[in-house]
Protein backbone atom coordinates (compact mmCIF):
# COMPACT_ATOMS: atom_id res chain seq x y z
CA UNK A 1 0.00 0.00 0.00
CA UNK A 2 1.19 3.42 -1.37
CA UNK A 3 1.74 6.16 1.36
CA UNK A 4 -0.75 8.31 -0.80
CA UNK A 5 -3.56 5.13 -0.59
CA UNK A 6 -2.94 4.85 3.21
CA UNK A 7 -3.03 8.53 3.82
CA UNK A 8 -6.58 8.94 1.48
CA UNK A 9 -8.01 5.80 3.81
CA UNK A 10 -6.88 7.53 7.13
CA UNK A 11 -9.01 10.63 5.78
CA UNK A 12 -11.75 8.77 4.25
CA UNK A 13 -12.14 6.94 7.67
CA UNK A 14 -11.60 10.54 9.92
CA UNK A 15 -14.50 11.84 7.62
CA UNK A 16 -16.66 8.67 8.00
CA UNK A 17 -16.45 9.35 12.10
CA UNK A 18 -16.76 13.09 11.98
CA UNK A 19 -20.22 12.22 10.01
CA UNK A 20 -20.99 9.46 12.34
CA UNK A 21 -20.48 11.49 15.37
CA UNK A 22 -22.62 14.65 14.01
CA UNK A 23 -25.45 12.65 13.45
CA UNK A 24 -25.47 10.63 16.52
CA UNK A 25 -25.28 14.37 18.58
CA UNK A 26 -27.68 15.44 16.39
CA UNK A 27 -30.32 12.84 16.72
CA UNK A 28 -29.52 13.36 20.77
CA UNK A 29 -30.57 16.31 20.75
CA UNK A 30 -33.72 16.37 19.99
CA UNK A 31 -34.41 14.71 23.33
CA UNK A 32 -34.35 15.75 26.80
CA UNK A 33 -30.81 15.81 28.48
CA UNK A 34 -31.15 13.01 30.97
CA UNK A 35 -32.39 10.37 28.75
CA UNK A 36 -29.80 11.58 26.04
CA UNK A 37 -27.10 11.51 28.43
CA UNK A 38 -28.20 8.09 29.54
CA UNK A 39 -28.61 6.80 26.02
CA UNK A 40 -25.25 7.71 24.70
CA UNK A 41 -23.44 6.42 27.85
CA UNK A 42 -24.90 2.73 27.72
CA UNK A 43 -24.09 2.77 24.04
CA UNK A 44 -20.72 4.28 24.15
CA UNK A 45 -20.12 1.50 27.21
CA UNK A 46 -21.60 -1.15 25.28
CA UNK A 47 -21.32 -0.79 21.79
CA UNK A 48 -17.84 1.77 20.84
CA UNK A 49 -15.80 0.94 23.91
CA UNK A 50 -15.85 -2.92 22.68
CA UNK A 51 -15.11 -2.22 19.46
CA UNK A 52 -12.30 -0.12 20.56
CA UNK A 53 -11.17 -3.13 22.15
CA UNK A 54 -10.32 -1.34 25.45
CA UNK A 55 -12.37 -3.37 27.84
CA UNK A 56 -9.65 -6.15 27.14
CA UNK A 57 -6.89 -3.24 27.71
CA UNK A 58 -8.46 -2.15 30.65
CA UNK A 59 -8.12 -5.47 31.71
CA UNK A 60 -4.26 -5.70 30.86
CA UNK A 61 -3.20 -2.63 32.47
CA UNK A 62 -5.42 -3.20 35.53
CA UNK A 63 -2.85 -6.36 35.97
CA UNK A 64 0.09 -4.21 35.01
CA UNK A 65 -0.41 -1.65 37.32
CA UNK A 66 -2.25 -3.14 40.31
CA UNK A 67 -1.68 -6.93 40.41
CA UNK A 68 -3.15 -7.38 43.64
CA UNK A 69 -7.26 -6.78 42.47
CA UNK A 70 -8.32 -9.88 41.13
CA UNK A 71 -9.26 -10.73 37.73
CA UNK A 72 -12.62 -11.60 38.46
CA UNK A 73 -13.14 -7.92 38.72
CA UNK A 74 -11.90 -6.72 35.90
CA UNK A 75 -15.07 -6.81 34.14
CA UNK A 76 -17.06 -4.89 36.15
CA UNK A 77 -14.13 -2.13 36.71
CA UNK A 78 -14.10 -1.91 32.61
CA UNK A 79 -17.72 -1.84 32.15
CA UNK A 80 -17.88 1.24 34.59
CA UNK A 81 -14.54 2.69 33.71
CA UNK A 82 -16.58 2.52 30.11
CA UNK A 83 -19.51 4.70 31.38
CA UNK A 84 -17.33 7.38 32.75
CA UNK A 85 -15.40 7.47 29.45
CA UNK A 86 -18.77 7.65 27.99
CA UNK A 87 -20.20 10.42 30.26
CA UNK A 88 -16.88 12.37 29.97
CA UNK A 89 -17.23 12.63 26.14
CA UNK A 90 -20.46 13.14 26.23
CA UNK A 91 -20.52 16.47 28.63
CA UNK A 92 -17.41 17.87 25.98
CA UNK A 93 -19.33 17.84 23.65
CA UNK A 94 -22.23 19.57 25.08
CA UNK A 95 -20.38 22.22 26.83
CA UNK A 96 -23.58 24.14 27.91
CA UNK A 97 -24.41 20.76 30.40
CA UNK A 98 -20.63 20.97 31.54
CA UNK A 99 -20.80 24.21 32.60
CA UNK A 100 -24.23 23.67 34.54
CA UNK A 101 -22.10 20.80 36.32
CA UNK A 102 -19.88 22.71 36.95
CA UNK A 103 -21.86 25.41 38.73
CA UNK A 104 -23.17 22.89 41.15
CA UNK A 105 -19.88 21.49 42.21
CA UNK A 106 -18.54 21.96 45.58
CA UNK A 107 -14.99 22.42 46.16
CA UNK A 108 -13.75 20.68 48.94
CA UNK A 109 -10.23 19.26 50.11
CA UNK A 110 -6.94 19.94 52.09
CA UNK A 111 -5.79 22.36 49.53
CA UNK A 112 -9.27 24.12 48.46
CA UNK A 113 -8.14 27.23 50.91
CA UNK A 114 -5.23 27.65 48.40
CA UNK A 115 -7.96 28.54 45.78
CA UNK A 116 -9.69 30.47 47.54
CA UNK A 117 -6.50 32.70 48.25
CA UNK A 118 -5.96 32.66 44.30
CA UNK A 119 -9.47 34.56 44.04
CA UNK A 120 -9.16 36.77 47.49
CA UNK A 121 -5.58 37.99 46.51
CA UNK A 122 -5.78 37.37 42.78
CA UNK A 123 -2.92 35.41 42.82
CA UNK A 124 -1.99 32.99 39.36
CA UNK A 125 -1.78 29.31 40.61
CA UNK A 126 -0.65 25.75 38.62
CA UNK A 127 -3.34 23.58 38.30
CA UNK A 128 -2.60 20.07 37.85
CA UNK A 129 -5.43 16.82 37.00
CA UNK A 130 -5.23 13.95 35.24
CA UNK A 131 -7.26 12.15 32.21
CA UNK A 132 -9.34 11.26 35.44
CA UNK A 133 -13.53 12.22 36.11
CA UNK A 134 -14.00 14.73 34.00
CA UNK A 135 -11.23 17.70 33.73
CA UNK A 136 -13.24 19.84 31.60
CA UNK A 137 -15.66 20.55 34.95
CA UNK A 138 -12.16 22.07 36.88
CA UNK A 139 -11.29 24.63 33.82
CA UNK A 140 -15.35 25.33 33.94
CA UNK A 141 -15.79 25.92 37.59
CA UNK A 142 -12.52 27.80 38.18
CA UNK A 143 -13.24 30.03 35.47
CA UNK A 144 -16.79 31.09 36.93
CA UNK A 145 -15.48 31.31 40.35
CA UNK A 146 -12.71 34.36 38.92
CA UNK A 147 -9.76 32.51 37.97
CA UNK A 148 -8.33 33.59 34.67
CA UNK A 149 -7.55 30.07 33.83
CA UNK A 150 -6.06 28.97 30.25
CA UNK A 151 -5.72 24.93 29.03
CA UNK A 152 -3.41 22.97 27.32
CA UNK A 153 -5.15 20.53 25.03
CA UNK A 154 -3.93 18.10 22.62
CA UNK A 155 -5.83 18.46 19.12
CA UNK A 156 -7.10 15.87 18.05
CA UNK A 157 -5.68 13.53 14.99
CA UNK A 158 -9.39 13.91 13.08
CA UNK A 159 -9.15 17.58 11.35
CA UNK A 160 -12.97 17.30 11.19
CA UNK A 161 -13.63 16.39 14.38
CA UNK A 162 -10.63 18.72 15.68
CA UNK A 163 -12.92 22.02 14.71
CA UNK A 164 -15.95 20.47 16.36
CA UNK A 165 -14.01 19.52 19.75
CA UNK A 166 -12.39 22.86 19.71
CA UNK A 167 -15.33 24.88 19.27
CA UNK A 168 -16.83 22.87 22.06
CA UNK A 169 -14.06 22.98 24.65
CA UNK A 170 -14.05 27.08 24.13
CA UNK A 171 -17.73 27.70 24.66
CA UNK A 172 -16.78 26.13 28.22
CA UNK A 173 -14.22 28.55 29.05
CA UNK A 174 -11.08 30.10 27.45
CA UNK A 175 -8.43 30.90 26.69
CA UNK A 176 -6.94 27.78 25.19
CA UNK A 177 -3.65 26.50 23.93
CA UNK A 178 -3.29 24.01 21.43
CA UNK A 179 0.01 21.75 22.01
CA UNK A 180 1.89 22.55 19.84
CA UNK A 181 5.11 25.59 19.66
CA UNK A 182 2.61 28.76 18.71
CA UNK A 183 0.24 27.31 21.91
CA UNK A 184 3.07 27.05 24.06
CA UNK A 185 4.47 30.53 23.44
CA UNK A 186 0.69 31.86 23.84
CA UNK A 187 0.49 29.73 27.28
CA UNK A 188 3.74 31.65 28.13
CA UNK A 189 2.73 34.81 27.34
CA UNK A 190 -0.77 34.16 29.51
CA UNK A 191 1.12 33.48 32.52
CA UNK A 192 3.48 36.08 31.99
CA UNK A 193 0.67 38.52 32.09
CA UNK A 194 -0.56 36.82 35.20
CA UNK A 195 -2.80 34.48 34.12
CA UNK A 196 -3.23 30.77 35.21
CA UNK A 197 -3.27 27.70 33.78
CA UNK A 198 -4.18 24.00 33.85
CA UNK A 199 -2.53 20.86 32.62
CA UNK A 200 -2.72 17.27 32.62
CA UNK A 201 0.15 15.22 34.03
CA UNK A 202 -0.28 11.64 33.14
CA UNK A 203 0.69 11.67 29.42
CA UNK A 204 3.81 9.61 28.29
CA UNK A 205 6.53 11.88 27.27
CA UNK A 206 9.71 10.70 25.98
CA UNK A 207 11.70 13.39 26.92
CA UNK A 208 10.09 13.08 30.16
CA UNK A 209 10.62 13.17 33.73
CA UNK A 210 11.57 9.06 34.87
CA UNK A 211 9.10 9.21 37.67
CA UNK A 212 6.73 6.27 38.41
CA UNK A 213 3.22 6.29 38.67
CA UNK A 214 1.67 2.87 40.45
CA UNK A 215 5.18 1.67 41.35
CA UNK A 216 5.76 1.70 37.67
CA UNK A 217 8.25 3.75 35.34
CA UNK A 218 5.88 6.37 33.84
CA UNK A 219 7.83 9.29 31.90
CA UNK A 220 5.85 12.18 33.08
CA UNK A 221 5.73 16.35 31.75
CA UNK A 222 8.22 18.15 33.92
CA UNK A 223 6.36 21.69 32.13
CA UNK A 224 4.06 22.05 35.09
CA UNK A 225 6.62 21.62 38.17
CA UNK A 226 9.36 24.00 36.11
CA UNK A 227 6.79 26.65 35.46
CA UNK A 228 5.87 27.44 38.94
CA UNK A 229 9.34 27.36 40.30
CA UNK A 230 10.10 29.84 37.53
CA UNK A 231 7.21 32.05 38.07
CA UNK A 232 6.94 31.54 41.81
CA UNK A 233 3.24 30.14 41.32
CA UNK A 234 1.45 28.13 43.85
CA UNK A 235 1.24 24.33 42.33
CA UNK A 236 -2.41 22.32 43.12
CA UNK A 237 -3.10 19.10 42.49
CA UNK A 238 -6.85 19.16 41.28
CA UNK A 239 -9.56 16.56 40.49
CA UNK A 240 -13.06 16.71 39.53
CA UNK A 241 -15.22 13.35 41.25
CA UNK A 242 -17.98 12.13 39.82
CA UNK A 243 -20.06 10.89 42.26
CA UNK A 244 -22.25 7.73 42.23
CA UNK A 245 -25.47 9.32 40.57
CA UNK A 246 -22.93 9.79 37.21
CA UNK A 247 -24.41 13.74 36.97
CA UNK A 248 -22.91 15.23 40.22
CA UNK A 249 -19.07 16.12 40.68
CA UNK A 250 -17.17 17.33 43.42
CA UNK A 251 -14.13 19.30 42.86
CA UNK A 252 -11.32 17.87 45.19
CA UNK A 253 -8.23 19.93 45.88
CA UNK A 254 -5.41 18.26 47.34
CA UNK A 255 -2.31 20.05 49.30
CA UNK A 256 -0.20 22.36 47.06
CA UNK A 257 2.71 20.65 46.31
CA UNK A 258 5.96 22.52 48.21
CA UNK A 259 8.35 23.70 45.87
CA UNK A 260 11.92 21.89 45.49
CA UNK A 261 13.10 20.67 42.07
CA UNK A 262 11.16 19.32 38.85
CA UNK A 263 11.89 15.56 39.48
CA UNK A 264 10.54 15.59 42.68
CA UNK A 265 7.55 17.65 42.30
CA UNK A 266 6.53 15.99 39.46
CA UNK A 267 6.20 12.56 41.67
CA UNK A 268 4.33 14.17 44.20
CA UNK A 269 1.85 15.13 41.54
CA UNK A 270 2.10 11.15 40.21
CA UNK A 271 1.58 10.39 43.46
CA UNK A 272 -1.65 12.11 44.71
CA UNK A 273 -3.09 11.18 41.17
CA UNK A 274 -2.46 7.34 42.35
CA UNK A 275 -4.39 8.44 45.63
CA UNK A 276 -7.34 9.80 43.72
CA UNK A 277 -7.32 6.71 41.51
CA UNK A 278 -6.85 4.21 43.80
CA UNK A 279 -10.11 5.92 45.82
CA UNK A 280 -12.02 5.81 42.47
CA UNK A 281 -10.59 3.21 41.00
CA UNK A 282 -13.05 3.61 37.38
CA UNK A 283 -12.85 7.08 37.08
CA UNK A 284 -9.34 7.31 35.39
CA UNK A 285 -8.78 6.37 31.74
CA UNK A 286 -7.08 3.04 32.01
CA UNK A 287 -7.40 2.45 28.51
CA UNK A 288 -5.24 5.51 28.18
CA UNK A 289 -0.77 5.13 26.75
CA UNK A 290 0.28 5.68 30.31
CA UNK A 291 3.10 3.07 30.26
CA UNK A 292 5.28 2.30 26.78
CA UNK A 293 8.12 1.99 24.83
CA UNK A 294 10.28 4.81 26.33
CA UNK A 295 12.55 5.70 22.55
CA UNK A 296 15.45 6.80 24.33
CA UNK A 297 16.17 3.41 26.57
CA UNK A 298 14.28 1.07 23.92
CA UNK A 299 12.32 -0.15 27.44
CA UNK A 300 9.28 -1.97 26.35
CA UNK A 301 7.02 -0.70 29.36
CA UNK A 302 3.12 -1.32 27.64
CA UNK A 303 2.34 -1.45 24.05
CA UNK A 304 -1.67 0.19 24.30
CA UNK A 305 -2.88 3.05 23.00
CA UNK A 306 -6.05 5.06 23.34
CA UNK A 307 -7.83 4.96 20.02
Amino acid sequence: MTARVKHLGIKTLDWIAFIAATLVFSVAALFPMALRWRVFVAIFARVFAPLMGWPKRIGTHLSFAIPEIPAAQHDQIARQTCRNLGATLFEIFTPAYTRKLAQQAQITGPGADAITRAITDKTPVILVSGHFGNYDIIRSKMIAIGVDLGGLYRPLNNEWLNKTYVRAISQTGTPLFPRDKAGFTDMLKHIKGGGSVALLIDQHMDKGLPVTFFGKTAYSPGSAARLALKHNRPLIPIYAIRQSNGREFMIWVDTPIAPSDPTKMTQELNDSLERVVRDNIDQWAWPHKRWKVNRREGILISTSTMS
